[in-house]
């Protein structure tokens, strides 16, 4: 089986060869609805002051949540895996992308005799409730393969200071060398894609 996991987050060997741990527009529309509305009310200054606060609250605490996500994932690498890249960038008012890449120059056979590189494409969002989160997950994961969930705990109580009531996590295997990933803890949910290729001798 192509995807194997370590540690609650995702690793990426090939004999299982990788490992799984892992925009609103129309958020946008509405903040300028809103403005607009308040304009011609004249109450613009005090309230879209209110709406920034939020906005930039929610985009903080998921980049937090993907750091947080990363810093495990730095820190269950093995011997023969070194992080090649990372970025975390704002997509939205409460969400980030979160994109790395894990070498692994473990050998092997025929395909990747000099080792492996696994690089993980992800989203992070904060929703406003564990419900809307859920509704999100399985919307997303919708024809994925439910896995027993190994994405650690920390990620969530070191954000939030306290554990996940849920711990939600899936995969489906789009292909030999890539997959992609759903995970949930209470609000926040993680997708994206993992994907293998050889790393450069």
């Amino acid at each position: 089986m192509l995807f194997r996991k370590r540690i609650g987050i995702v690793k990426p060997p090939f004999a299982s060869c990788i490992s799984v741990q892992f925009k609103p527009i129309t958020a946008i529309i509405l903040i300028s609805l809103v403005v607009a509305s308040l304009l011609v009310s004249g109450c613009t200054t005090s309230n879209t002051s209110t709406t920034n606060q939020t906005t930039s609250a929610s985009t903080a605490t998921a980049r937090d949540y993907a750091q947080n996500y990363l810093n495990v994932t730095i820190s269950s690498l093995s011997k023969n895996e070194t992080l090649a890249n990372q970025k975390i960038v704002d997509n939205g008012t409460d969400t980030v992308m979160l994109s790395y890449a894990i070498t692994n120059k473990t050998s092997q056979p025929i395909i990747y005799t000099n080792g492996f590189t696994t690089t993980f494409g992800l989203n992070v969002k904060l929703f406003s409730s564990v419900n809307e989160a859920t509704k999100f997950y399985e919307q997303t994961s919708l024809g994925f393969t439910p896995y027993q969930p190994t994405l650690n705990a920390s990620i969530y109580k070191t954000t939030t200071g306290h554990n996940p009531t849920i711990n939600n996590e899936s995969r489906r295997l789009n292909s030999i060398t890539q997959a992609s990933i759903a995970t949930q803890q209470d609000e926040f949910v993680t997708w994206g894609i993992a994907s293998v290729t050889s790393a450069q001798s």
